[in-house]
């Protein structure tokens, strides 16, 4: 990373001393100013801890509080100055209309991320806009707003969030999903999200609490519409454990989503930011080393290892739709070889989703025989792989 030139430097200092700490991370003045109103509304969003019991109208107290918000920034700012992510800095980064919680050891929510969410959560809205998945089930509206399913879960949309980290995925679909069930008088989804860090399933719990107490997301009255388990993908039970309904309750998946470990070692070291490199989770970037027998016995480079294993377990639970982020266009065309394997091409459709799916334009990936076989749909980066089955099994 090139050194930032020392007029640059002494012209921040002189609009702010924070300005100037904050600017080896923002690398332009700009950014900086947006960053440090960032953190000063964050600071001024919470209540002073000293001289509680001080008059308001003293102004001793109004000077002990400024001084003790204005440290409170430094330190803040001292923090993202080294290269921490912003959004541990301040603690959380919204997510549609949901505000997730962001911890060290847990992998920072992206807006290319979010953008592909809520393109998915519309396309399903629209797919089921006259239908449900499933027979629907009788059910009633409490007196507060909410949908209680009479009977089992059998009327319930499905979701599978493979390596939730957060949960937002998981939470942002839940939100769009079931506001438009309520609007159809159709059952509420279940989602389930899975990871293996403790760490990130206690924080997704979290973040549930967090966005249901807020008001972000409904309260259920009935079963639980959200779970979030710890478990390894690649343990020799997941499949079982799936389909015996211990990690989706419903036991029907209808949707498979994951926001896989899918960077390589050589382009983890060179392409990824400082900031990502020496603060967020290694592990929820680049797989583990000890994956490598696993890639070999499927038949794939270590990067792409959590592919081949997601669509094995695709193959099992037989999801109608299966989303994958993926780290580029290059790796979202290996992914549509891989999945050519689900079963009869005829009955699968496969389409990549750059950046902005939403986007207009549209181009076509053909494998080397020249059958078309996905659709290249929006704008910027390779940034997930779509399927779905056109029929159901």
């Amino acid at each position: 990373m090139p050194r930032l030139p020392p007029r640059l430097l002494y012209r921040a200092h002189r609009i702010s001393p924070h300005l100037r700490i904050l600017l080896p991370a923002c690398r332009d003045i700009e950014s900086a100013r947006h960053e440090l109103r960032w953190i000063r509304e964050h600071v001024s969003s919470f209540p002073s801890t000293r001289h509680a019991k001080v008059p308001v109208t003293s102004s001793a107290a109004a000077t002990s509080k400024r001084e003790e918000q204005e440290a409170k920034v430094a330190h803040l700012c001292a923090r993202r100055g080294r290269g921490e992510p912003l959004q541990y800095v301040l603690g959380t980064q919204p997510f549609g209309p949901l505000e997730i919680r962001c911890a060290p050891g847990v992998l920072v929510p992206r807006l290319e991320t979010e953008a592909y969410t809520v393109y998915l959560a519309d396309l399903l809205t629209r797919h089921y806009s006259s239908s449900s998945p499933h027979p629907p089930q009788r059910h009633q509206e409490t007196s507060g707003g909410e949908l209680v399913t009479k009977g089992d879960d059998e009327g319930r949309l499905g979701v599978l969030d493979l390596c939730t980290g957060t949960g937002c995925i998981a939470l942002l679909l839940y939100e769009r999903l079931r506001r438009h069930a309520q609007r159809r008088l159709l059952p509420p989804p279940r989602v389930a999200g899975v990871d293996i860090s403790p760490t990130a399933v206690a924080l997704a719990r979290r973040n549930l609490d967090d966005n249901t107490r807020a008001g972000l997301l409904p309260r259920e009255n009935a079963n639980a519409a959200v779970v979030f388990t710890e478990a390894d993908i690649f343990a020799d039970d997941f499949l079982a454990r799936s389909q015996d309904g211990l990690l989706m309750p419903s036991g029907q998946v209808d949707v498979l989503v994951s926001n896989p470990p899918y960077i390589s070692t050589r382009g983890f070291d060179r392409d990824t930011g400082r900031s990502v490199r020496n603060f967020e989770p290694r592990l929820a970037l680049v797989p583990d080393e000890r994956l490598k027998a696993t890639a070999v016995l499927l038949e794939c480079a270590l990067e792409d290892v959590f592919y081949a294993r997601l669509l094995d377990i695709a193959k099992e639970l037989k999801p109608r739709f299966v989303l994958f982020e993926v780290g580029d266009l290059e790796q979202a065309k290996r992914v549509v070889k891989m999945a050519t394997t689900l079963g009869n091409s005829e009955d699968f459709a496969f389409e990549i989703w750059r950046d902005e799916p939403d986007a207009e334009g549209t181009e076509v990936f053909e494998m080397g025989s020249g059958s078309t076989i996905a659709t290249i749909r929006g704008e910027g980066h390779g940034r997930s792989v779509f399927i779905y089955r056109k029929t159901k099994s």
